[in-house]
Formats: C-alpha cells, sequence, structure tokens
C-alpha cells in the first residue's frame, strides 16, 4: 500500500470533496494575487533632477514630465499585471499538477488495494476447493472401504447364517427326539404313578375303617370316663359351694356384728362429743351473758340510745348462738336417726 493512501484528500473527505477543495484553494490564490494598486515611491533626493531645483521650469516641460511619469507608471502597472497573470498561471499550473499526481497516487493504491482483495479472495476460494475436493475424496475413499467392509462383513454373514441355519435344524432334530423319548418316559411314569395312587388308595381306605373303628372302641370307653368324672366333679363342687356359702354366712354375720358395734361405739362416741361441745357453748353463753350484764351495769350511764344498741347487738348475738346450738342439735339428730336406720336395716338383712 501507498504511503499516500491514509492521508490524502480523495481517501480522507472522498473524490468529489477533494476536487472542490482544489478549485477553492485556486480561486483563494487568485483573490490575493489579484490587481492591486501600486504604492507611491518616494524618490530619494539623489535620484532627483539637479535641475527640478534651482529653476522653476515652465508649463510645457511641467506638462511633458506629468505624460512621462504617468506613461512609466501605466508601463509599470501592466508589467506588474503580466506577472501577477503568470505567477496564477504557474500557480494553477503547479496546483493542477499536485493534483493530478495525487490522483494518481489514490488510484494506484485503490488499484493495488482492490488487487490484494481479489488476491485474498481467490486464495480463500482456492482454499475452500482444495478442501471441498480433499472432502469429497476423503468421503469417497471411506464410502469405498465401507463397501469393501460390508461386501466381506455379508459374505461372512451369509457364511454363519447358512451354519447357524444347519444347526438349527440338527438342533430341532435332537429335540424332537428328546420330546418323544420325554413323552415317552412320562406315560411310563404316569403308568406307575397311577399303579402306586392305587394301591395306597386301598391301603388307606382299609387303615381308615380300621382306625374309625378303633376310634369308636376308645370314644365309647372315653364318654363313660368323662361322664363319671364330671359327676364326680359335679358333687364335689357342689359340696365345695355349700362349704363357702357357710363361711360366707359366718363372715357376713360376723362382720356386720362388727359392723354394728362399732356404729354403736361412734354413735356414743359422737353423742359424747355432742355433749360436751353443748356443755361447752353453755358455759360460753353464760360467761358472754355475765359479761354483758357487767357491761351494760358499767355503762349504765350512759345514753340510752348507746343502752338499747348495746342490748339489741347482744341479744342479736345470743340469738345467733342460740341458733347454731339447735342446727348442731338438729345434725346430730339427724346423723343418728341415719346410722340408726342403716343399723336396723343390717340387721334385718342378717
Amino acid at each position: 500500500m501507498s504511503k499516500y493512501a491514509d492521508w490524502s484528500p480523495a481517501s480522507v473527505f472522498g473524490s468529489t470533496v477533494a476536487t472542490s477543495m482544489v478549485s477553492t484553494a485556486a480561486c483563494r490564490v487568485e483573490r490575493q494575487s489579484g490587481p492591486r494598486t501600486v504604492s507611491k515611491s518616494k524618490v530619494s533626493p539623489k535620484k532627483c533632477d539637479p535641475t527640478a531645483t534651482s529653476l522653476p521650469q515652465d508649463d510645457s516641460t511641467r506638462n511633458n514630465n506629468n505624460e512621462e511619469s504617468q506613461e512609466d507608471k501605466i508601463n509599470v502597472r501592466v508589467y506588474k499585471d503580466a506577472r501577477v497573470e503568470r505567477e496564477k498561471e504557474l500557480a494553477a499550473l503547479l496546483l493542477q499538477r499536485q493534483v493530478q499526481v495525487w490522483l494518481l497516487r489514490r488510484q494506484e493504491t485503490l488499484r493495488i488495494q482492490e488487487v490484494q482483495r481479489l488476491r485474498k479472495e481467490l486464495r480463500h476460494a482456492a482454499a475452500s476447493v482444495i478442501r471441498e475436493s480433499y472432502r469429497r475424496y476423503t468421503k469417497r475413499r471411506t464410502i469405498g472401504k465401507y463397501l469393501s467392509e460390508v461386501g466381506k462383513f455379508e459374505t461372512q454373514l451369509s457364511a454363519l447364517l447358512q451354519g447357524c441355519i444347519a444347526r438349527k435344524r440338527q438342533m430341532e432334530e435332537v429335540q424332537r427326539f428328546v420330546a418323544v423319548r420325554r413323552q415317552h418316559e412320562q406315560l411310563q411314569k404316569d403308568r406307575k404313578r397311577t399303579l402306586i395312587h392305587d394301591w395306597l388308595t386301598i391301603c388307606m381306605k382299609t387303615r381308615r375303617v380300621k382306625r374309625e373303628e378303633q376310634l369308636a372302641r376308645a370314644h365309647s370307653k372315653l364318654s363313660g370316663w368323662v361322664r363319671r368324672w364330671t359327676l364326680r366333679k359335679r358333687l364335689e363342687a357342689r359340696v365345695a359351694a355349700r362349704e363357702i356359702e357357710k363361711q360366707r354366712q359366718t363372715h357376713r354375720i360376723s362382720s356386720a356384728q362388727a359392723i354394728a358395734d362399732f356404729y354403736r361405739v361412734c354413735k356414743l362416741r359422737y353423742r359424747a362429743k355432742a355433749e360436751l361441745l353443748r356443755r361447752r357453748r353453755c358455759r360460753n353463753g353464760l360467761i358472754v351473758l355475765g359479761k354483758t350484764f357487767r357491761m351494760a351495769v358499767l355503762r349504765r350511764a350512759q345514753s340510752n340510745w348507746n343502752v338499747r344498741v348495746s342490748d339489741l347487738k347482744l341479744a342479736d348475738e345470743a340469738a345467733t348462738k342460740l341458733q347454731r346450738v339447735y342446727r348442731a342439735h338438729q345434725v346430730a339428730a339427724r346423723s343418728d336417726f341415719k346410722r340408726l336406720k342403716l343399723v336396723n336395716s343390717t340387721q334385718q338383712l342378717l
């Protein structure tokens, strides 16, 4: 690849943009080198005419000098214009040649790139063709080898199949003979089995008859013995039941007497406790009444209202205490009645 391929205007901006850029550069050079006005140059005193300052000239000489100076100016301007035109033409030619050289180099780089691309594609195509041809060759070779191996295998398989068929026929013949022999042996075994079975059935029938007779005799003997044994056991059981009933009766009577004695003792103890409690309550009540009477005597000096209140309180307390004593007596009487009723019922049962 050329060294101008990467930095050329055509590669950066494109061919049309490059040509437009070249034309704009040429126009810019023309504008810069356009018609310019010649500046008035200062004349040095050495180059001045020595007669110019010495004496005043007349009008004719002055006009001639003016005309000559104007002609000189015009000649200088024409010379400069021609020079500028030549410079413009040279610059345009130089620029045109540079552009042509750049375009030629650009075309050369494009041709080189195209040639390289075509060579690369050609190499790829040749490699793919070679690979495809090698693949087809290897495929044909493997197919040929496979077909040859398949042919060999088919020949071996046909030989093996023939041998297998012959062997199978031999095995079928052997199996048929074996089956016939097995059937014959089975028939003989069946005959022997039937004979043995008939003989065994006859023997079993005779033995069964004898066993039944023996069992009948043994059953008659056993039934008589069992009958006698059951009668004896029943008699013994009746005697034992009578003895047990007597023992239970005596135990029941003794237990009832013990219960009656226990309830009698409990009743006496309960009555004694009740009497003791009653006497204690009476004593406590008398003590309280004595205290109340003494307090009433001591507080007799107080107001009638307080006396009445205290009397009412004491009467209420005495009434509550009497009610409690009466309730206790009622509970004791009820419990005594229940116990007597229970004792009477037990005595009636006995």
